[in-house]
């Protein structure tokens, strides 16, 4: 059994931030601008890491000399500077937190290879870092947001932002652009006084332990028949063919549909638990065994145990660090 606890201890420096997700809507200029700054951001990103993998061959790696080559980038190559600089620096930090992800799966035992240089299509965020950028705000839900070196972007504020902004991270998702804003607000929240088990499964997702049971929502059963005329339209066309790129992305927005579907599940979920419980405790299961030797191996991973578990201890980790403010 695995335990979510409302107040446990962590180590120190352990904070909570808000981030805020908002579409963004911008033009045909404004839009080019977003994929070129991606774009190069993308060559930074591997330029650094072959710095990297040199440094790597003499047996001595220096984090000072590797952020310091993208001054001799900008020097080299002068379009480097159509990018803001505070969008340039989040790509040494982001290779170097890749790495130490790395080291940390080989430290517990995973199999893991090196780094691996960034393509176009595995290449989707940028971000502005502590300056850059600012968000106006025009109407109840329609806001300006004000980028360095692109412009001023049409967004959609569906919601009040709380604190102060300290990142934007742009992100590209099937044609559409996000903006996904940082701040620094720690909320208040609340949780119960229950202690509650649950049990985990599949005819009902889960059985709490006073008797209530939620449905198991089947996200992959409601658009199966979409998904295989997609897939069977996507197979049937010509390997790079224009035809194809545009079969290959009405596939990839029916299991975007179905991973939101998912996640909007967990996270209203968890929530409904974390507001009443001080404590879950959950089965500890090996999920990936029970996908290999089961059936319903569908089903399984449809259903994301380990999904809603993390959305639930994010959650009480966000309220510990909101109570000890």
């Amino acid at each position: 059994m695995t335990s979510l606890k409302g107040f446990i201890s962590f180590g120190a420096g352990f904070f909570c931030m808000l981030s805020y997700v908002f579409r963004l809507y911008p033009n045909r200029i404004q839009a080019l601008g977003l994929e070129r700054s991606l774009e190069l951001c993308r060559q930074a990103y591997n330029f650094l890491l072959e710095k990297l993998n040199q440094q790597s061959l003499s047996g001595k790696i220096d984090v000072g000399a590797v952020k310091h080559s993208i001054v001799e980038l900008k020097n080299v190559r002068p379009e480097f500077n159509e990018v803001y600089s505070k969008a340039l620096q989040p790509e040494c930090d982001r290779l170097f937190s890749n790495l130490r992800s790395l080291r940390r799966l080989k430290k517990n035992g995973t199999k893991v290879g090196a780094l691996r240089f960034k393509g176009k299509d595995w290449f989707k965020t940028f971000s502005y870092n502590q300056s850059g950028f600012g968000l106006e705000m025009v109407k109840s839900k329609k806001g300006i947001l004000h980028l360095s070196k692109i412009g001023s972007i049409k967004i959609k504020v569906h919601r009040s932002v709380e604190g102060n902004i300290r990142q934007v991270t742009l992100k590209n998702r099937l044609g559409k652009w996000f903006a996904i804003l940082i701040t620094n607000a720690t909320p208040k929240r609340m949780c119960g006084e229950k202690v509650l088990g649950l049990d985990l499964g599949i005819n009902n997702y889960l059985v709490d332990s006073d008797g209530d049971k939620v449905a198991h929502p089947h996200n992959v059963d409601k658009y199966a028949q979409r998904l295989a005329l997609a897939q069977r339209d996507l197979a049937r066309k010509k390997k790079g063919s224009g035809n194809r790129k545009k079969a290959r992305l009405w596939v990839a927005k029916v299991h975007e549909k179905i991973e939101r579907s998912r996640n909007d599940f967990l996270h209203k979920l968890s929530a409904i638990y974390v507001r009443k419980c001080r404590e879950i405790v959950v089965e500890d299961l090996n999920i990936a065994g029970m996908a290999r030797s089961a059936r319903n191996a569908r089903n399984i991973m449809d259903a994301s145990w380990q999904g809603f578990c993390k959305c639930s201890r994010t959650r009480l980790e966000a309220l510990v660090a909101s109570s000890q403010k």
